[in-house]
Protein backbone atom coordinates (compact mmCIF):
# COMPACT_ATOMS: atom_id res chain seq x y z
CA UNK A 1 0.00 0.00 0.00
CA UNK A 2 2.77 2.04 0.81
CA UNK A 3 4.00 2.10 -3.11
CA UNK A 4 0.81 2.94 -4.33
CA UNK A 5 0.65 5.84 -2.51
CA UNK A 6 4.53 6.75 -3.54
CA UNK A 7 3.19 6.68 -6.80
CA UNK A 8 0.31 8.59 -6.40
CA UNK A 9 2.62 11.44 -4.62
CA UNK A 10 4.90 10.86 -8.07
CA UNK A 11 1.62 11.37 -10.61
CA UNK A 12 0.75 14.09 -8.61
CA UNK A 13 3.73 15.64 -8.77
CA UNK A 14 3.92 15.00 -12.54
CA UNK A 15 1.00 16.45 -13.47
CA UNK A 16 1.82 19.68 -11.38
CA UNK A 17 4.58 20.09 -13.14
CA UNK A 18 2.77 19.96 -16.42
CA UNK A 19 0.41 22.19 -15.54
CA UNK A 20 2.85 24.91 -14.20
CA UNK A 21 5.01 24.28 -17.52
CA UNK A 22 1.64 24.93 -19.78
CA UNK A 23 1.05 28.06 -17.24
CA UNK A 24 4.65 29.07 -17.98
CA UNK A 25 5.02 32.90 -16.70
CA UNK A 26 1.75 34.77 -15.08
CA UNK A 27 2.01 38.77 -16.20
CA UNK A 28 0.20 41.63 -14.26
CA UNK A 29 0.70 45.52 -14.20
CA UNK A 30 -0.45 47.36 -11.39
CA UNK A 31 -2.37 50.44 -10.85
CA UNK A 32 -2.67 53.31 -8.64
CA UNK A 33 -6.40 52.43 -7.49
CA UNK A 34 -5.54 48.87 -7.05
CA UNK A 35 -2.90 49.56 -4.76
CA UNK A 36 -4.43 52.11 -2.97
CA UNK A 37 -7.56 49.95 -2.05
CA UNK A 38 -5.07 47.18 -1.48
CA UNK A 39 -3.01 49.54 1.44
CA UNK A 40 -6.76 50.85 2.44
CA UNK A 41 -8.10 46.88 3.51
CA UNK A 42 -5.03 46.11 5.45
CA UNK A 43 -4.45 49.28 7.00
CA UNK A 44 -0.79 50.43 5.84
CA UNK A 45 -0.50 53.57 5.10
CA UNK A 46 3.07 53.98 4.15
CA UNK A 47 4.00 56.66 2.03
CA UNK A 48 6.33 54.87 -0.25
CA UNK A 49 3.10 53.12 -1.47
CA UNK A 50 0.91 55.80 -1.99
CA UNK A 51 2.86 58.95 -2.86
CA UNK A 52 5.32 58.88 -5.39
CA UNK A 53 7.59 62.13 -3.84
CA UNK A 54 7.70 60.37 -0.69
CA UNK A 55 8.97 57.05 -2.40
CA UNK A 56 11.43 59.32 -4.20
CA UNK A 57 12.79 60.64 -1.45
CA UNK A 58 12.79 57.77 0.27
CA UNK A 59 15.39 56.55 -3.13
CA UNK A 60 13.27 54.47 -5.23
CA UNK A 61 12.19 54.74 -8.65
CA UNK A 62 8.88 55.65 -8.04
CA UNK A 63 5.85 54.21 -5.56
CA UNK A 64 6.84 51.29 -3.96
CA UNK A 65 4.09 48.12 -4.84
CA UNK A 66 3.60 46.31 -0.84
CA UNK A 67 5.76 43.54 -0.82
CA UNK A 68 2.43 41.68 0.95
CA UNK A 69 0.66 42.18 -2.43
CA UNK A 70 2.34 39.46 -4.07
CA UNK A 71 1.14 37.26 -1.53
CA UNK A 72 -2.08 37.64 -2.79
CA UNK A 73 -1.07 37.28 -6.51
CA UNK A 74 -0.07 33.81 -5.55
CA UNK A 75 -3.42 32.65 -4.40
CA UNK A 76 -4.85 32.85 -8.07
CA UNK A 77 -2.08 31.33 -9.41
CA UNK A 78 -2.09 28.27 -7.04
CA UNK A 79 -5.86 28.19 -7.85
CA UNK A 80 -4.67 28.00 -11.70
CA UNK A 81 -2.79 25.15 -11.31
CA UNK A 82 -5.02 23.02 -9.26
CA UNK A 83 -8.03 23.96 -12.20
CA UNK A 84 -6.03 22.89 -15.07
CA UNK A 85 -5.53 18.96 -13.24
CA UNK A 86 -8.73 19.17 -11.40
CA UNK A 87 -10.52 16.37 -12.49
CA UNK A 88 -7.88 14.57 -12.97
CA UNK A 89 -6.02 15.10 -9.75
CA UNK A 90 -9.10 15.26 -6.96
CA UNK A 91 -10.63 12.00 -8.85
CA UNK A 92 -7.65 9.82 -8.90
CA UNK A 93 -4.74 10.89 -6.78
CA UNK A 94 -5.93 12.85 -3.68
CA UNK A 95 -9.03 13.46 -1.83
CA UNK A 96 -7.71 16.81 -0.26
CA UNK A 97 -5.12 19.24 -0.93
CA UNK A 98 -3.59 22.04 1.77
CA UNK A 99 -1.70 24.23 -0.32
CA UNK A 100 0.74 25.40 2.77
CA UNK A 101 2.69 27.69 1.50
CA UNK A 102 4.63 30.26 -1.10
CA UNK A 103 7.85 31.77 -1.07
CA UNK A 104 8.86 34.55 -3.03
CA UNK A 105 12.06 36.52 -3.72
CA UNK A 106 12.64 39.68 -4.37
CA UNK A 107 15.19 40.90 -6.63
CA UNK A 108 14.98 44.42 -6.05
CA UNK A 109 11.83 46.84 -4.68
CA UNK A 110 9.04 46.17 -7.21
CA UNK A 111 7.35 49.99 -8.73
CA UNK A 112 4.13 50.77 -9.79
CA UNK A 113 3.07 51.60 -13.40
CA UNK A 114 5.37 48.65 -14.90
CA UNK A 115 4.58 44.75 -16.45
CA UNK A 116 6.32 42.49 -14.32
CA UNK A 117 6.21 38.31 -15.03
CA UNK A 118 5.95 35.92 -12.15
CA UNK A 119 7.76 32.72 -13.15
CA UNK A 120 6.41 29.52 -10.53
CA UNK A 121 8.71 27.07 -9.83
CA UNK A 122 7.09 23.66 -8.04
CA UNK A 123 8.66 22.09 -4.75
CA UNK A 124 8.28 18.22 -4.39
CA UNK A 125 5.15 17.64 -2.90
CA UNK A 126 5.62 16.33 1.25
CA UNK A 127 3.18 13.77 2.32
CA UNK A 128 2.38 14.28 5.60
CA UNK A 129 2.34 11.16 7.92
CA UNK A 130 -0.54 9.82 9.25
CA UNK A 131 -3.40 10.87 6.99
CA UNK A 132 -2.85 10.42 3.66
CA UNK A 133 -2.16 14.00 2.23
CA UNK A 134 0.31 15.75 0.06
CA UNK A 135 1.64 19.01 0.75
CA UNK A 136 2.86 21.28 -2.26
CA UNK A 137 4.83 24.59 -2.10
CA UNK A 138 4.75 26.61 -4.69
Amino acid sequence: MAENNISKAEELNRQLKKNVEEIGFYEFKPDDKEITKFCDLIGDDNLIYLDSIAAEKAGFEGKVIPPSYMTTLTNPLVQLILIKGGPHIFSKLVKAFIHVGSEIEFLKPMTMNKKYKIKTELSEPIKKSGRKLIRVYF
